[in-house]
């Protein structure tokens, strides 16, 4: 499910735009794909070329990533037991805010059930140029990594690897 939001908070003209699939994998499945997005983001993200790991944390990185001719700066924070990874922009040519990935299970009673996975991309567009692109490109995105991530649990979950 497709949600796409505008606010203002404190004159700040901020778009969520969030995506939501239910994927038949188990949470630890889902979870171990997430994780490796952090460190390895082109394999889940279009357009991004290179990422350099800068610092660790004890709950996460900062890490540069290179795309689309831009370079961009994130604290990349992780919080296994409410199931989120949450990308904080430090640095980014277009945008300030935030990406959160979560992973929760649909149920705790039923160990066959499936896992919820959303993104959610809680973005200020700097400028008109940066809102267009949110407008145009960034809610088909977020659903193709959001189907992506589904696909390849799901995958791995068939094929048992």
């Amino acid at each position: 499910m497709l949600t796409t939001a505008t606010g203002d908070r404190e004159g700040i003209h901020m778009r969520n735009i969030s995506y939501e699939s239910d994927v038949h994998a188990p949470l630890e499945t889902v979870w171990k794909l997430l994780r490796d997005k952090v460190e390895n983001p082109q394999g889940y993200v279009p357009g991004i070329v290179e990422t350099k790991i800068l610092e660790r944390y004890d709950d996460g990185v900062l890490r540069e990533v290179s795309a689309q001719g831009m370079v961009i700066r994130e604290r990349v924070t992780l919080n296994e037991p409410e199931g989120t990874i949450t990308y904080f922009m430090v640095e980014h040519p277009l945008f300030s805010g935030r990406v959160i990935n979560r992973v929760v299970p649909t149920s705790v009673q039923s160990p066959v059930a499936p896992q919820r996975l959303s993104i959610t991309v809680e973005w200020v567009p700097k400028d008109e140029s940066a809102e267009k692109l949110i407008q145009e490109n960034m809610p088909e995105q977020i659903q193709r990594e959001v189907v992506s991530l589904k696909e390849m649990a799901e995958e791995k979950e068939r094929s048992g690897s």
